[in-house]
């Protein structure tokens, strides 16, 4: 006997191998672009430096 799947179960497997991974890659590119980790980093680093200079006087 042979298994035959229905149209929506094909719909299904489709879009959770095209639809969800395109809405998963555009989550993450929108995450992405908010991350800011590295944009303040010489204007932190100079605070630190100002501070350990504060310390060792």
């Amino acid at each position: 006997m042979i298994a035959v799947q229905t149209e929506t179960v094909k719909n299904v497997i489709t879009f959770s191998f095209v639809g969800l991974e395109t809405i998963t890659s555009i989550i993450m590119i929108i995450l992405l672009l908010s991350l800011n980790v590295e944009k303040d980093i010489i204007k932190k680093q100079e605070e630190i430096k100002m501070r350990r200079e504060m310390e060792l006087c």
